[in-house]
């Protein structure tokens, strides 16, 4: 008798599907979700605000140097490299407080 058990392969019942159109009911996202997903979507703007602030800098402090090749004169060198880095401050401080706030 004991070998008659232990030769037999184990079995083992299918795993329950909870999520079965027998339901009738389909899964509603959750509120908690839904918000991830508008922040989700508020991050993905203002990282698109920030590489374009990058970008408008990068050619600003391109155009100056042109400038200062041109004309001899590092004021505007000097600008741009010490305006644009506290002007990107500025405005990313702002879209932290935005992201915050809308949390």
């Amino acid at each position: 008798m004991a070998e008659n058990s232990t030769n037999e392969p184990l079995s083992f019942p299918p795993p329950v599907d909870n999520s079965s159109p027998e339901d009738g009911s389909e899964p509603v996202e959750e509120p908690d979700q839904q918000r991830q997903d508008m922040q989700m979507r508020h991050l993905l703007r203002d990282e698109k605000i920030r590489c374009v602030m990058i970008g408008i800098a990068l050619f600003a402090i391109i155009l100056s140097g042109v400038l200062f090749l041109l004309t001899k004169s590092i004021v505007p060198l000097f600008g741009t490299i010490v305006g644009i880095p506290l002007l990107y401050r500025c405005v990313d401080v702002y879209l932290d407080r935005l992201e915050t706030s809308a949390h």
